[in-house]
Protein backbone atom coordinates (compact mmCIF):
# COMPACT_ATOMS: atom_id res chain seq x y z
CA UNK A 1 0.00 0.00 0.00
CA UNK A 2 2.84 2.43 0.74
CA UNK A 3 4.26 1.92 -2.77
CA UNK A 4 0.90 2.88 -4.27
CA UNK A 5 0.81 5.97 -2.06
CA UNK A 6 4.29 7.00 -3.18
CA UNK A 7 3.34 6.51 -6.83
CA UNK A 8 0.19 8.61 -6.37
CA UNK A 9 2.19 11.38 -4.70
CA UNK A 10 4.78 11.29 -7.47
CA UNK A 11 2.05 11.54 -10.11
CA UNK A 12 0.41 14.48 -8.33
CA UNK A 13 3.67 16.36 -7.80
CA UNK A 14 5.04 15.72 -11.28
CA UNK A 15 4.91 18.92 -13.35
CA UNK A 16 2.18 18.79 -15.94
CA UNK A 17 2.92 19.40 -19.57
CA UNK A 18 2.29 22.94 -20.65
CA UNK A 19 -1.29 23.15 -21.84
CA UNK A 20 -2.06 24.90 -25.09
CA UNK A 21 -3.55 28.33 -24.56
CA UNK A 22 -7.13 28.82 -25.68
CA UNK A 23 -7.00 32.61 -25.36
CA UNK A 24 -4.23 34.92 -26.55
CA UNK A 25 -3.44 38.55 -25.84
CA UNK A 26 -3.98 41.36 -28.31
CA UNK A 27 -0.28 41.71 -29.19
CA UNK A 28 0.05 38.02 -29.99
CA UNK A 29 -3.04 38.16 -32.23
CA UNK A 30 -1.56 41.13 -34.06
CA UNK A 31 1.72 39.28 -34.52
CA UNK A 32 -0.02 36.14 -35.82
CA UNK A 33 -2.25 38.09 -38.24
CA UNK A 34 0.45 40.65 -39.09
CA UNK A 35 -2.03 43.48 -38.72
CA UNK A 36 -2.36 46.91 -37.14
CA UNK A 37 -4.23 47.71 -33.91
CA UNK A 38 -6.97 49.44 -35.95
CA UNK A 39 -7.59 46.38 -38.16
CA UNK A 40 -7.67 44.12 -35.10
CA UNK A 41 -10.21 46.43 -33.46
CA UNK A 42 -12.35 46.39 -36.63
CA UNK A 43 -12.22 42.56 -36.68
CA UNK A 44 -13.39 42.43 -33.07
CA UNK A 45 -16.20 44.92 -33.69
CA UNK A 46 -17.40 43.01 -36.77
CA UNK A 47 -17.23 39.78 -34.69
CA UNK A 48 -14.77 38.00 -36.98
CA UNK A 49 -12.65 37.47 -33.86
CA UNK A 50 -14.21 36.36 -30.57
CA UNK A 51 -12.80 38.22 -27.59
CA UNK A 52 -13.34 38.96 -23.93
CA UNK A 53 -11.95 41.49 -21.51
CA UNK A 54 -10.49 40.37 -18.20
CA UNK A 55 -9.29 43.21 -16.07
CA UNK A 56 -7.44 45.50 -18.48
CA UNK A 57 -6.49 42.76 -20.94
CA UNK A 58 -8.42 41.92 -24.08
CA UNK A 59 -8.09 38.26 -24.94
CA UNK A 60 -9.05 36.70 -28.26
CA UNK A 61 -10.19 33.14 -28.85
CA UNK A 62 -7.39 31.24 -30.57
CA UNK A 63 -9.93 29.08 -32.45
CA UNK A 64 -11.65 32.01 -34.19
Amino acid sequence: MSIQLLEDLERLLKPKEKEQKDWVKRDEVRRILKTSPKVLKDLRISRFINHMKIGGSKLSDKES
